[in-house]
């Protein structure tokens, strides 16, 4: 009978200890503060609490990344903007890099500005300063504007002189199939020493071919590595050209796309 007892003695110190301990364990640092803890020793235990309670909050938020849009060839603001439901003035004023809405580089990274974003309007810059024509190609050389629109805004081209020697304009000797040869064709008073078609423009004006930055029907655009015959201007700021090597080597093509993509061979 004593040893039932003892052993139900035994059997029940077990069971408080246990309660006692995972009752301990769901206590935060703070709440184990027994009776005989100092006051320093409390402030010591509140800190940390309150440290741990912060750290689980800033591990919970979620902080959207900005979206962000790398510029591929033949894109402009315009296109980007329509792309994610905005427009082209707060892609400029968000993107503190771009000096001009009009110049965007291949590959260069466009940040989108969120829908409540508050943007600080930017100064758009000035019109591109240009100088008088002093000196114009022949009439029977050069296409001429077919409309009182075209030739307004071919006055404003630029245009650099020199007393280097133009090129023999006689066949076509720029490689088959691609886009130098198939401007060539279409403007057979160009030289046939412009080079690659990176080159274009600046041999051009040596040569003292008037170049600048303005469409005009008949121009050839120049853009990097690529060059273009203009077919139209139309007054929202994009040319049609026809072009050749663009979809494939010996493949020619039109396509409508901004006009500041391009500088001009006139």
């Amino acid at each position: 009978m004593r040893m039932t007892a003892f052993l139900a003695g035994i059997f029940l110190c077990v069971l408080i200890f246990m309660a006692h301990t995972q009752s301990a364990q769901a206590l935060t640092p703070l709440e184990t503060v027994t009776k005989d803890e100092t006051p320093s020793k409390i402030r010591e235990l509140a800190v940390l609490d309150v440290r741990e309670n912060r750290r689980q909050d800033d591990s919970s938020e979620n902080k959207p990344e900005p979206v962000k849009y790398k510029v591929q060839e033949d894109d402009s603001l315009s296109k980007i903007a329509k792309r994610y439901d905005t427009s082209w003035r707060r892609l400029f004023d968000k993107n503190t890099h771009l000096e001009h809405p009009d110049i965007i580089k291949v590959d260069e990274t466009i940040v989108i500005p969120k829908e409540d974003e508050e943007l600080e309007e930017r100064e758009l810059p000035s019109p591109p300063i240009t100088t008088d024509i002093s000196q114009e190609p022949s009439r029977s050389s050069v296409p001429q504007p077919s409309s009182t629109a075209e030739q307004s805004t071919a006055s404003s081209r630029s245009v650099s002189s020199t007393s280097t020697a133009r090129g023999s304009a006689s066949g076509n000797l720029y490689t088959y199939g691609y886009c130098t040869w198939h401007v060539k064709n279409l403007r057979p008073d160009l030289p046939n020493n412009l080079g690659n078609a990176n080159t274009w423009v600046a041999r051009a004006r040596a040569q003292g071919l008037p170049t600048g930055s303005t469409p005009r029907v008949g121009a050839v655009g120049q853009q990097g590595m690529h060059v273009v015959y203009v077919k139209q201007v139309h007054n929202n700021g994009t040319v049609t050209v026809s072009e050749m090597n663009f979809k494939g080597w010996n493949v020619t093509s039109s396509r409508t796309v901004a006009a500041s993509n391009f500088t001009y061979i006139y």
